[in-house]
């Protein structure tokens, strides 16, 4: 039985030492992201296409930033972009 409490102790330990967080954008940002990711075409989309869309670029706004945080997007928004595009592309499908 102890055996298993210290087991079960070094997990919990373990666990939380571990977990690897990100801080959110503000919402204004990843709204703002969002918005401009799904208004880039020009063109009509079916309501399958937008939801599709919009997906991916709700994807594309979590990835980035748990890569990028948010002083560095203020400090540096081409390399943002950047990622962004290619997160945004990779979850489109074709």
């Amino acid at each position: 039985m102890a055996m298993g409490v210290g087991i079960s102790h070094g997990y919990e330990y373990y666990k939380d030492s571990h977990i690897v967080e990100y801080q959110r954008y503000p919402v204004k940002i990843e709204y703002a992201l969002v918005d401009k990711c799904l208004t880039s075409y020009n063109s009509p989309m079916s309501r399958i296409s937008f939801n599709k869309k919009r997906d991916a670029c709700i994807n594309a706004v979590e990835q980035v930033q748990e890569e990028i945080s948010y002083p560095q997007f203020q400090k540096n928004q081409k390399a943002f972009m950047e990622a962004f595009s290619l997160y945004a592309a990779g979850f489109v499908e074709k």
